[in-house]
């Protein structure tokens, strides 16, 4: 102990190894003589622990921290809590309801009057608050700094009247594993050149580590889903409404899909439904489902006890469904849109079933294996059961209690929410739009209106414009869609002019699509409305475009056009040769050109899809437009030639459309212009076949749909591209 110089001064250091607050004696006996004669001297040393607690062994979730009642549990949490990853704590995205706890005890004897406590963290990684997420007193100035404190402050932090233990809630901000320190000077601060000999003498640390689960969607409509994007965390989709079905009509047999009346989709565990035996699901349900993708860190997800969940948090709560995706097995790729146009993929996707709903009511759980080790994506389905809005959040547990979570903020609307009617209460009226739309979501000026043609039921009036709007957002499109609804009549049989009714409707709305075409196309659509008009659709807006000023569309579609090509060009070979009234509508009386004579200065440009074999239009064998066409006059309308020259019209040589119940009785003289829209439905004979069978028109692109995406003579292949689905177009 001394050395050779015979100084009898010694320096000795004092150990503290004790858990938490020790007292004890040191005592020190000298025998001058080496006898049993003993001249003692003792001091009283303390050992002082000061405590930071938090969870590290991961098994309270973020419950206020209480001391392990069992002493094995309480002695392996000291040892680990300063190693990494040490308390897994959730990164706040926002939708976390609690923050971490963390305990704080200064023992006794340190005089809280003297001593100062040094908090030392990463601030870039977590932060440190005195309230909780969940306290509504909490303020910016609830943050608890790095930094010194002493004095009343230090009393404040730990709750005042004596109290040496205080909870400081962790926020995770950053995936990085951050030590949280604290010190405590015994001496306190000091003034000037006074001496501190004691300084930082009593620490303890804890580690935390921020975990970040990843969920994200589509959310700025890219084609990809990027965790990083904070687009991507953020989505708006629609409920699937509406009754998906796959069938086989021996009529014509062929496996159709449609959407038909019944139970939405979204209240079933299937995609779509079927009346097949053997046969699951409906490919055309897909467009109604969106991709959600998940990743969990890989050592998060080997940890013992985890399990995952899913709920819904906010204020007007959505409900949704998730499936399983599926990969496209012959690329190897996952979570792509490879189930909306590969047959395969979308083949293989129809046979999961729903593995749960997400709703109001509480978390529902995954199955441990839908989620992917090693870091490795995690691809899900999910389906719009409920309009609503909150935020989707993702739960990873450890034994019961929550470590992890990440959330994408989900609004869902009703499918009619996506389009805008405007409908015709009655033929001679102006149309009026509902109510229903919002075009919050809408990023350009666009504006693309569906015009429906003969026979469409209320049903298929919300269902069309439905699926025109899916198909155009699938593909990218981010300006507006409408639709017009006009008074059309649905096919009688009992009636023979059901079908000529319905153009005399067609041709009278015209002036009320013009009215439309008109305010659209003022202000922020000025120069960029479009329309699509299908099948006798395109009566209605040729007569529309033929009133309206120049450039009042940027495109017009006529698809499967069911008005014949004499309405735009002149001598066109007729495609019958028994016809028994003269040409009026190539040129139209008084005029030497067709009666739409002019769309090049109304519309800039002007598309025809045709189908060489249409159904409605030529190959029906019976009742086709052709054939309906080739019976003008309709019965109690009549024409008299007058010059015998029935390719000529020449009243004042005689020639007479007429219109009487009883030949020679009440007989009513039908007149241009007065009684066109009566005489072109009813009592002329168009000598051009529809627009809809022609491989080329005067002033318009044509395109196809047979050579393209194999249209037929069925009647399905009429109105395909409102019924099939979305696959088929995909891969073409």
């Amino acid at each position: 102990l001394f050395d050779s110089t015979g100084e009898m001064k010694k320096t000795l250091y004092i150990e503290g190894i004790g858990k938490g607050t020790t007292s004890g004696l040191i005592k020190v006996e000298f025998s001058p003589k080496g006898d049993n004669t003993w001249m003692p001297d003792e001091v009283k040393v303390t050992t002082v622990k000061i405590d930071a607690d938090v969870d590290s062994n991961n098994n309270d979730g973020n419950k206020p921290l209480q001391e392990p009642s069992d002493c094995a549990e309480r002695l392996y949490e000291d040892a680990i809590e300063a190693a990494a990853p040490g308390k897994i704590i959730p990164i706040n995205d926002g939708s976390i309801d609690s923050f971490t706890p963390l305990v704080l005890t200064i023992p006794e004897p340190l005089d809280l009057d003297k001593i100062s406590l040094r908090i030392t963290y990463p601030s870039s990684n977590i932060k440190l608050w005195t309230k909780n997420v969940s306290d509504e007193t909490r303020t910016p100035d609830s943050v608890l700094k790095s930094g010194q404190y002493s004095g009343d402050i230090l009393k404040g932090l730990l709750g005042g009247s004596g109290s040496r233990t205080a909870t400081f809630w962790i926020e995770g901000l950053k995936p990085n594993a951050s030590e949280i320190k604290f010190d405590v000077d015994p001496d306190g601060p000091k003034k000037g050149k006074e001496e501190n000999p004691a300084k930082y003498v009593h620490s303890d640390v804890v580690m935390v580590t921020p975990v970040k689960v990843d969920i994200a969607m589509d959310g700025n409509h890219d084609g990809n889903i990027d965790f990083k994007k904070k687009a991507d965390k953020k989505y708006l989709f629609w409920v699937n409404d509406d009754h998906d079905e796959s069938e086989f009509w021996q009529t014509e047999w062929l496996r159709m899909e449609d959407d038909v009346e019944g139970t939405p989709d979204c209240d079933d565990n299937t995609i779509g439904n079927t009346t097949e035996w053997f046969k699951t699901g409906c490919k055309r349900d897909l467009e109604d489902f969106t991709r959600l993708h998940i990743q969990v860190p890989d050592f998060m997800s080997k940890l013992d006890g985890i399990t995952y969940h899913f709920k819904f948090a906010g204020s007007a709560w959505p409900e949704a469904n998730i499936f399983e995706a599926v990969p496209n097995e012959n690329t190897g790729k996952e979570g792509t849109l490879d189930y909306l146009k590969v047959t395969e993929v979308a083949d293989n996707q129809i046979t999961k079933e729903r593995l749960l709903t997400v709703s109001a009511w509480g978390e529902e759980e995954l199955e441990e294996k839908y989620i992917k080790k090693e870091g490795k994506l995690s691809c899900f389905l999910l389906e719009g059961k409920k309009a609503g809005k909150g935020n989707l959040i993702f739960i990873v547990k450890k034994e019961g209690h929550e470590i992890a979570r990440g959330s994408v903020e989900l609004e869902l609307r009703p499918s009619n929410n996506f389009f805008q009617t405007f409908k015709i209460a009655e033929v001679g009226k102006n149309s009026k739009p509902d109510r229903t739309y919002k075009d919050d979501f809408v990023k350009k000026n666009d504006y693309l209106l569906f015009v429906h043609g003969f026979n469409v039921n209320d049903t298929e009036k919300q269902q069309w414009p439905a699926t025109v709007f899916k198909r155009l957002w699938w593909q990218g499109y981010q300006g507006h869609v409408g639709f017009f609804d006009w008074p059309c009549e649905p096919l009688d049989l009992s009636n023979p002019k059901c079908y000529d009714n319905s153009d005399f409707n067609a041709w009278r709305c015209g002036e009320a699509l013009k009215n439309r075409l008109v305010s659209l196309n003022s202000g922020k659509h000025r120069g960029k409305v479009s329309v699509i008009a299908h099948s006798q659709g395109n009566i209605i807006t040729g007569e529309a475009i033929k009133q309206s000023p120049n450039n009042i569309l940027h495109s017009y579609i006529a698809t499967q056009a069911a008005i014949s090509g004499d309405c735009y060009q002149k001598e066109l070979t007729p495609y019958f040769t028994s016809f028994t009234t003269p040409n009026v509508i190539a040129p139209y009386p008084g005029t030497t050109e067709p009666y739409l004579t002019g769309i090049d200065s109304k519309v800039n440009k002007r598309f025809s899809y045709y189908n060489p074999d249409d159904y409605a239009l030529h190959s029906m064998w019976i009742f086709s437009w052709e054939d309906n066409n080739k019976m003008h006059p309709d019965i109690n309308y009549w024409y008299t030639e007058g010059d015998g020259k029935v390719d000529t019209y020449k009243p004042e040589f005689g020639d007479r459309f007429y219109y009487a119940s009883v030949p020679s009785i009440n007989e009513i003289t039908l007149l241009f212009p007065t009684d066109t829209f009566k005489i072109f439905s009813y009592a002329a004979e168009a000598r051009a076949s529809a627009i809809g069978v022609r491989p080329s028109i005067n002033n318009f692109t044509s395109f196809n749909l047979g050579n393209a995406f194999n249209y037929d003579d069925q009647h399905y292949s009429h109105s395909r591209q409102f019924r099939s689905n979305i696959v088929i177009i995909g891969e073409r």
